[in-house]
C-alpha cells in the first residue's frame, strides 16, 4: 500500500501520513524495512512516475506508537506495547483494536480532512488525493461495505455506535441504511 501510494499519488509531497503501530519494535521493523525499499523509478506499474522517481516512501511520513496517542483512560490499561489490548476486548479483539487505533488518531490529530486507509489497500493508477477529497466534499458519497448483514451482530453495532460517538455523531446521522461502513 505505502509504495503504491508513494509512487502513484500525484500530490504525495503535500500529504502528512501517519502510520499507527502497536509498539516501538514495530516502528523499528518498519523503519528497517523502509530503508530497504527501492525507489519508485521512472515507470512504476507502467505509469510515468518521473516526478517521484527517487522516492521510496512518502516524504511527510510519521511512524507513531499507538500508546503515544491513546487517551489517558485507555493508556492506563496498557504499556507502551499495546498488543495486550488485543486480548482485553474479546470477542472481536482484533477488530476493536484496529478501530481503537483509527479513533485514537481521529481524536489526537488536528486536521481539516482525514482518510484512514488499511494496509491491504493498493493504488492502481495515478491519482490526486486533494482532488478526491475536494470532489467528495462537493458531492458526498457513501462507500458501501461488502459485509453482509449477518456480520452486523450486537458487538459490531456497539463498536460502530462508539465510533460515531467519538466523532460527535449518532448512527442515525449517517442515514438509516448506513453505518460508518454500512448498516
Amino acid at each position: 500500500m505505502l509504495k503504491s501510494l508513494t509512487c502513484l499519488c500525484t500530490d504525495i509531497h503535500t500529504l502528512p501520513i501517519s502510520i499507527i503501530l502497536s509498539n516501538k519494535e514495530e516502528i523499528s521493523h518498519l523503519q528497517n524495512f523502509l530503508a530497504q525499499v527501492t525507489s519508485c523509478g521512472d515507470d512504476y506499474q507502467q505509469y510515468d512516475t518521473r516526478a517521484v522517481a527517487n522516492l521510496s516512501a512518502p516524504p511527510l511520513l510519521e511512524l507513531v506508537n499507538f500508546y503515544d496517542i491513546l487517551p489517558d483512560s485507555i493508556r492506563a490499561m496498557t504499556s507502551d506495547d499495546t498488543t495486550d489490548l488485543l486480548h482485553s476486548f474479546e470477542p472481536n479483539g482484533k477488530y476493536k483494536y484496529q478501530t481503537m487505533k483509527k479513533m485514537a488518531a481521529a481524536a489526537f490529530y488536528d486536521y481539516d480532512y482525514g482518510i484512514w486507509l488499511d494496509s491491504e489497500g493498493f493504488a492502481l493508477r495515478p491519482f490526486n488525493m486533494t482532488t478526491i477529497v475536494s470532489t467528495y466534499m462537493e458531492h458526498p458519497m457513501i462507500f458501501r461495505s461488502v459485509m453482509n448483514n449477518e456480520r452486523l451482530n450486537g458487538d459490531m453495532i456497539d463498536i460502530m455506535e462508539c465510533d460515531a460517538n467519538i466523532l460527535g455523531r449518532t448512527m442515525d446521522s449517517f442515514g438509516s441504511r448506513y453505518w460508518n461502513l454500512e448498516r
